[in-house]
Order: C-alpha cells, then structure tokens, then sequence
C-alpha cells in the first residue's frame, strides 16, 4: 500500500492508555516514534511519511503493558 505523504493508523481499545508507535524500516532501524494516550473506542493516529526515503516499512502499537496492539505495513514511494 503505497503512502501519499501520510499514513492513518485506527486502534481500537477497550480502555484508555498509553501507547507507543513506532515506524521501522526492512532493516530493522527504528525511524520514528511517538507515544500518545489513547481513548476507549477507535482512535485515529496521522503519521507524516514525506520525510521517509523510498521503501517498505512496518508500523507497530505498543501498549504500555507490553502488548502489540497492531502491525500494519506500507510503501513509501520516491518523493518528487
């Protein structure tokens, strides 16, 4: 799935808490992180790739107990 600048990453929780997100390339090198609280019920997270060189990522959501809410993959293109 290519990106067009952003990505959007649902998570779906039963309770509220503290999450860490992390964008990490085919090497395994973390390229970004952001922690947030998130809500019970669905919670939108904007993630800006334009500053992302070309490749395949994997996006990860960790709880604060440990546990991996959510994987998603993408593409970021070339930028123009």
């Amino acid at each position: 799935n290519p990106s067009e600048g952003f990505i959007n990453v649902i998570i779906t929780s039963s309770i509220e808490t503290n999450v860490s997100l992390s964008v990490i390339d085919v090497l395994g090198k973390e390229v970004y992180k952001f922690k947030s609280i998130i809500k019970s019920g669905q919670n939108f997270i904007n993630i800006n790739t334009s500053n992302l060189a070309s490749g395949e990522y994997i996006v990860s959501v960790i709880s604060e107990s440990g546990q991996e809410k959510s994987v998603k993959n993408f593409v970021c293109p070339a930028h123009k």
